[in-house]
């Protein structure tokens, strides 16, 4: 059987290398192709485009991004017309994912999305569309599933990937010496996001805030983790001339989240990373104004960050748009660095959270979810 896969961003492009790992160890005859990055094409999938090229932040970047997206989707179209892939796997990336489920349902072949849209968030309208084009759903949250049964859509929840990844626990000794960061006080861990954009807004406000925490706090210590996204000129680049050191941390990006006695960090994925690993953090977000814009007319929560969404209320502090500013970041700092009980208190409402992320084995879940979906019913093009 022939499978397209499909993941726009670097976040994606993870999800998908364990879910075709997961596929492949139950139907290892399966063949894959698509749109990913380097973990998917490690994984064993063919890919016609870099999900790493796709990346957008905001209505602002899609606009610029147009001319690529619709060469790959002309080129999937293309693909998917000759007739030999049976089922399309979408995961997340919903502005181009849910057009491609369209043209492929049209096409006959089935469509499973894998991360729903956050239609909780905003856009809910969106679910109808979703019923008409995507044969299964696979959510992440326990919350989602009752949304979408009530749409009439196929549902089933396997989890959160990302407990799989992570171990809780505080931070480890060796870790801190193989950091180079095994004595002195409390470390910042600066976690800027994974994408270009975001990380050109994001770091120089983070520096910029640096100073200003040291006033308050002499012993801190700052690091920054660096994705495998961004590249070391653009990094060099935004911490030249900074006053304050700081340690750039590459691939571990996880062991820091366990070393920081706090973090600053983009709203995403990486707020739940710190969540499963109870580390207190304060999120930063900031777009293009016309992005804003767009995004205060139609998101339906009152958080951007998920750990804050899952909580019902701002569990940690948040920092958007024009509150994203030096001045802010140190003020909301400041106080989680002083205060350890309060430190404590937020690392058990964060274990709180973690626990709602369900048990690990996402990923074997979800494949298992798919083999069984495709022998039942299957789309054209089997063998």
């Amino acid at each position: 059987m022939r499978l397209l896969v499909v993941a726009g961003e670097a976040s994606g492009d993870a999800l998908g290398a364990e879910l075709v790992a997961a596929l492949k160890a139950l139907q290892p005859h399966w063949e894959f192709w698509g749109v990913g990055g380097p973990q998917m094409r490690a994984a064993g999938v063919r890919t016609r485009h870099d999900s790493r090229e796709m990346a957008v932040v905001g209505v602002a970047e899609v606009l610029k991004k147009i001319p690529l997206l619709r060469r790959v989707y002309k080129d999937l179209r293309y693909e998917i017309g000759k007739g030999t892939t049976a089922a399309a796997i979408l995961i997340d990336y919903p502005g181009f994912n849910l057009r491609l489920a369209r043209m492929a349902r049209r096409a006959g072949i089935r469509v499973i999305y894998y991360v729903s849209p956050q239609i909780w968030a905003w856009r809910p309208g969106r679910i109808r569309q979703i019923a008409r084009c995507v044969d299964k759903m696979l959510v992440l949250f326990p919350f989602e599933v009752p949304l979408y049964k009530r749409a009439g859509v196929d549902v089933t929840c396997v989890g959160h990937p990302l407990v799989d990844r992570l171990e809780t626990g505080g931070g480890d000794s060796q870790l801190a010496v193989e950091l180079g960061l095994e004595k002195g006080g409390p470390v910042v861990g600066l976690l800027p996001g994974s994408r270009e954009r975001e990380v050109r807004t994001l770091l120089p406000l983070m520096v910029e805030s640096l100073p200003l925490i040291r006033e308050q706090v002499p012993a801190a210590r700052f690091a920054l983790a660096q994705a495998a996204t961004i590249p070391d000129e653009l990094v060099q680049e935004l911490l030249q001339g900074n006053p304050v050191p700081i340690l750039v941390v590459q691939d571990r990006t996880h062991d820091l989240i366990r070393l920081s006695s706090l973090l600053l960090v983009a709203s995403g994925t990486a707020t739940l990373e710190a969540t499963l690993l109870r580390a207190p953090m304060v999120i930063l977000y900031k777009l293009h104004p016309l992005s804003w814009m767009f995004a205060k007319a139609l998101v339906k929560v009152s958080w951007a960050g998920l750990v804050n969404i899952l909580a019902g209320k701002e569990l940690v502090p948040e920092l958007l748009q024009g509150r994203a500013n030096p001045r802010e970041i140190a003020a909301a700092a400041v106080p989680l660095l002083c205060d350890e009980d309060r430190r404590r208190r937020l690392q058990e409402e964060l274990g709180r959270i973690a626990g709602m992320l369900g048990p690990g084995g996402a990923a074997a879940r979800a494949a298992r979810e798919i083999a069984t979906f495709l022998e039942e019913r299957p789309g054209r093009a089997l063998e």
